[in-house]
């Protein structure tokens, strides 16, 4: 949770969290964030199973997703601002 240990791997049960610090020239500090089963059994393939848009007022934030049981796949995660996409970060849930 303090960003000491990164993975893209992660058992059912572990929470998922998503680090990032905020420079916005244009100082809107919009951040969407999109999470996505790519290759999830039980899904259809790159469905929406998560999304969420604040505006952001401190540099550093973290946003958590409320999900328990990850079921086993592959995710991503996609990080917008001001609605223009700026990253996209990959994680399996494996046993």
């Amino acid at each position: 949770e303090k960003g000491d240990f990164r993975s893209t791997s992660f058992s059912p049960a572990q929470n998922v969290y998503l680090f990032f610090s905020l420079n916005d020239p244009l100082e809107r500090n919009i951040v969407k964030t999109v999470w996505v089963a790519v290759d999830v059994a039980g899904y259809k393939s790159n469905v929406i199973i998560y999304k969420s848009e604040d505006k952001i007022t401190s540099p550093n934030f973290v946003m958590q997703t409320n999900r328990e049981n990850w079921a086993l796949g592959k995710y991503k995660v996609e990080l917008y601002l001001n609605g223009t996409l700026d990253e996209t970060i990959e994680f399996q849930v494996e046993n």
